[in-house]
C-alpha cells in the first residue's frame, strides 16, 4: 500500500490478487444522465410554477407502466434515451417490443456481443411473442426463468438455480457462477460432481442434473449482473418517460449537457426539430447561460414549449462575459436596442470580439434596429461611443444624451446615423455559414431545407438512414459475398484502391468541411465530411472525381450550397464511408424537374396592392417555366378551385429564391413546384 497524489491509499495488486488478500472492490459509475434527469425535472418545475401550478412534477410518482412510453421504445424513437439510442439498440427495442420495466432491463442484458451471436436474443424474443413455445426442464425453473422466457439472461439466475436444485449457499453460488464464467476446466468439473450431487438430494436424476449444470455453463459465459441492468432499465425507462411527456425539458437538459460536443448538439437539434419542438437562436434579451425552456409565442395561439439556445454555447462568448451580460439584464432590464447593449456591458468583460460573435450568432436580431452587416461593420465606432459614455459616467459627468430614456433613441438622429456603417444585410447563406462557425451547427435554419422538396425524389436514402442501415447491410454483404462494383481500376494520378462489396447511394447533402491531400503520385485527393439535417458522413474523393468536382466541394463549404452526391458506401469499413463519383447541383434538377409553378392564393387574404407585388417578383424572376394563379376559397359553405394561366411573359424561373419572396409577401407557403 502507498498514497497517491491527494494521499489515498493506492494497491499495486491487480483485482484478483486484491480479493485473495481481503480487499473488497466497489466500482463507482458516474452517469451524466443523472444530470440530464434532474436537469429536465428543473427545466419543468420552473415553467410549472411560473404558469402558477401547484401540484408540480416528481419522478418518483411516474407510472412504469405507461403504455405510451413503450410504445416510444419500441418505435426506435429512443434518441437521448439512457443506453437505448444506438443504431443497434433501436433496432432491439422494435425487435422485443419491450412492455414491461423487465423487458428494458432484459435488452440492456442481452445488447452485447456475446448474447446476440449466441441466439440467446433470437430466443428471448420468438418466446415473448409466442413464436416459440417456453418450456422448463423442472417445474422449479418456471419461477426463476419466467421473467426471461426461459433464458438464462441474468448471473442471479444461475445462483438461484443452483441454491434451488442443488441447495448451494448464496457464498457457494457466487464461486459456480465465477467458476462458469471463468471457465476453467478443474473447477468446472468440482463443480458439475457438487452440482449433481446436491440436485441428488433433491430428487433430480443425475441426467436432468448434468443437462442444466450445462445449460448453465453456455449461458453463464454471457450472464449479466441482474442489478447492474434493472437500474439501467430503471433509468432509461425514466429518460423515455420524460421524452415522452416532456420532449422540451428533456431535450434542452441534453443539449445543456452536450453543450461542447457539437455533433451530439446536431443530433438533438435535428431530433428536437423533427419532433416540432423549435430551437430558438441565442438571444441577448432572453438566453440564459445554458439552453433553456420557453413558451413559444410566435404564431403559435397555445404558446406550445420551445428551446432557447444558451449563449455561452456560443463559441468566442465565454463565461465572464455571459454572467457579465445576464447580470446587467437582471439588475437593470432588457436591452433596448445594440447601442442600448454596448454602453450598458462592462466592456473590459464583453469585448469586441464577444460582441462580433454575439452579432454573427443573430444574439441582437430581437432588438437590432440595424442588420448583420451593419451592426458588424459599426462595431469599433458603436464601442468607441459606449467606451466613452463609460467613462463619463465613472467620473460622474452627464451627457446630453443621458437626459432621455434608452428606449427613446432614434438611431437615424445625427448623433448615432454617423455611428453606423451602413451596408446591405449578408444573405442567408452566410447568415448560416457564421452560424455554423460559432455554435457548430446551423441554429436559424438549415441550407437543405429549401433544397430538399427538390431532392428527396433523387435521392436513396439520408445520412441518417446510412448509419442506422450499415450494419445490417454490411452483415449480409459478408454472408453473401458478390464480386466488386466496377471503378476500382487505377485513376489518373496512380491511385488505386482493391475494393470490397459496395452499396450505391445517392445523397442530398453539404460539405461540412475538406481537406485536400497528395497522393504518392502527385495528384490531388480530398477527404470531406457530408451533412445534411440529421447526421454526418466521412467521403473520400479519389483523383478522377476530385478533378472534375473539387470546385463544387469548395463551394459547397464556402457558401453552404448544397448538392446531389452519387457514390458508394464501402461495405468492408468499420464506419460508414462515402467514396464519391460525381457530383449534381440541386439547383439544375429542379429546374429539369419542375414544369411549371403554381400560387396557390386565399381570395380573402388577396389585395390589388399585393398581386402588383407578386407581378413585380414574377418579372424579377422571368424565366421559361409556365405559371398559374390558382384561387381556393369557399361560397356559402362550398369549396371551390379556379386555376388562371399567366401569359407568357409572366413566365418564371423557378427557384427557391422565388418561392421564398413570394411565401414572405402573403405570409404563407403559397408557391407549388409541378
Amino acid at each position: 500500500m502507498f498514497s497517491g497524489k491527494e494521499n489515498e491509499a493506492v494497491i499495486q495488486y491487480d483485482k484478483d490478487w486484491s480479493e485473495k488478500i481481503g480487499l473488497v472492490k466497489f466500482d463507482f459509475l458516474g452517469l451524466k444522465t443523472l444530470t440530464v434527469i434532474d436537469n429536465a425535472v428543473k427545466f419543468l418545475r420552473e415553467r410549472q410554477v411560473d404558469k402558477g401550478e401547484k401540484n408540480l412534477f416528481n419522478l418518483d410518482r411516474i407510472d412504469y407502466r405507461d403504455p405510451k412510453v413503450y410504445a416510444l421504445i419500441s418505435s426506435g424513437d429512443t434518441d437521448g434515451v439512457f443506453q437505448l439510442e444506438s443504431s443497434g439498440m433501436k433496432d432491439l427495442c422494435s425487435r422485443v417490443k419491450p412492455s414491461t420495466l423487465e423487458d428494458i432491463t432484459a435488452i440492456n442484458a442481452l445488447y452485447r456481443p456475446g448474447p446476440l451471436n449466441s441466439g440467446m436474443v433470437d430466443d428471448y424474443i420468438n418466446r415473448k411473442h409466442g413464436i416459440t413455445e417456453t418450456v422448463y426442464d423442472l417445474p422449479q425453473l418456471k419461477d426463476i426463468l419466467e421473467e426471461t422466457y426461459g433464458v438464462i439472461v441474468y448471473q442471479e439466475q444461475v445462483m438461484r438455480v443452483a441454491r434451488v436444485l442443488a441447495g448451494y449457499s448464496l457464498g457457494e453460488a457466487d464461486i459456480l457462477r465465477r467458476a462458469m464464467g471463468k471457465k476453467k476446466k478443474e473447477e468446472m468439473d468440482q463443480q458439475r460432481e457438487k452440482f449433481v450431487t446436491g440436485a441428488a438430494k433433491n430428487s433430480i436424476a443425475a441426467e436432468t442434473a448434468n443437462k442444466i449444470f450445462d445449460l448453465l455453463a453456455k449461458f453463464a459465459e454471457y450472464g449479466f449482473n441482474k442489478s447492474h441492468s434493472a437500474a439501467y432499465g430503471v433509468l432509461s425507462y425514466q429518460t423515455a418517460f420524460m421524452k415522452c411527456y416532456y420532449p422540451a425539458e428533456f431535450m434542452a437538459a441534453m443539449l445543456a449537457t452536450e453543450i461542447h460536443d457539437t455533433d451530439k448538439l446536431s443530433q438533438y437539434i435535428a431530433d428536437s426539430r423533427s419532433h416540432g419542438i423549435p430551437v430558438l437562436q441565442p438571444d441577448v434579451n432572453h438566453s440564459k447561460k445554458t439552453f433553456s425552456v420557453v413558451d413559444h409565442a410566435e404564431g403559435d395561439a397555445k404558446k406550445s414549449p420551445a428551446i432557447r439556445f444558451g449563449l455561452e454555447a456560443i463559441k468566442g462568448v465565454g463565461g465572464v462575459a455571459v454572467d457579465a451580460i445576464l447580470q446587467e439584464r437582471t439588475e437593470k432590464g432588457p436591452f433596448k436596442n445594440f447601442i442600448d447593449f454596448c454602453t450598458r456591458v462592462t466592456l473590459r468583460k464583453v469585448n469586441k470580439k464577444v460582441i462580433e460573435c454575439l452579432i454573427s450568432s443573430g444574439a441582437f436580431d430581437s432588438i437590432g434596429e440595424e442588420n448583420r452587416a451593419t451592426m458588424f461593420e459599426s462595431v469599433e465606432a458603436v464601442i468607441a461611443y459606449a467606451a466613452k459614455q463609460q467613462e463619463q459616467s465613472d467620473l460622474g459627468q452627464v451627457s446630453f444624451f443621458d437626459q432621455y430614456k434608452s428606449d427613446s433613441f432614434k438611431l437615424d438622429d445625427a448623433a448615432f446615423e454617423r455611428l453606423f456603417s451602413r451596408a446591405p444585410d449578408w444573405p442567408d447563406s452566410k447568415k448560416l455559414q457564421m452560424e455554423k462557425q460559432l455554435v457548430g451547427f446551423y441554429v436559424s435554419g438549415h441550407p437543405m431545407e429549401k433544397w430538399w422538396q427538390v431532392a428527396k425524389d433523387f435521392v436513396t436514402t439520408n445520412l441518417m438512414g446510412i448509419h442506422e442501415q450499415f450494419a445490417g447491410r454490411k452483415e449480409a454483404a459478408m454472408k453473401n459475398p458478390k464480386p466488386a462494383n466496377s471503378g476500382g481500376s487505377a485513376g489518373k494520378g496512380g491511385w488505386k484502391r482493391e475494393e470490397g462489396p459496395r452499396w450505391d447511394v445517392t445523397l442530398a447533402a453539404l460539405v461540412g468541411s475538406y481537406r485536400e491531400i497528395m497522393t504518392k503520385k502527385g495528384s490531388r485527393m480530398a477527404f470531406a465530411e457530408l451533412e445534411d439535417m440529421g447526421g454526418k458522413l466521412e467521403v473520400v474523393c479519389f483523383p478522377d472525381p476530385y478533378e472534375k468536382f473539387g470546385q463544387l466541394l469548395k463551394q459547397s463549404v464556402d457558401e453552404c450550397q448544397p448538392f446531389l452526391f452519387i457514390g458508394q458506401i464501402a461495405l468492408d469499413e468499420e464506419s460508414p464511408k462515402f467514396f464519391l463519383k460525381s457530383v449534381e447541383p440541386i439547383a439544375e434538377l429542379q429546374k429539369r424537374k419542375v414544369s411549371s409553378v403554381v400560387f396557390m392564393l386565399d381570395p380573402s387574404a388577396v389585395n390589388s396592392e399585393k398581386l402588383i407585388q407578386l407581378r413585380a417578383t414574377i418579372v424579377r424572376h422571368r424565366g421559361k417555366c409556365a405559371t398559374f394563379l390558382e384561387y381556393l376559397g369557399a361560397v356559402n359553405g362550398a369549396n371551390f378551385t379556379s386555376r388562371h394561366a399567366l401569359p407568357l411573359e409572366l413566365f418564371v424561373n423557378p427557384t427557391s429564391e422565388m418561392a421564398k419572396e413570394v411565401n414572405s409577401l402573403f405570409g404563407q407557403d403559397v408557391v407549388k413546384f409541378s
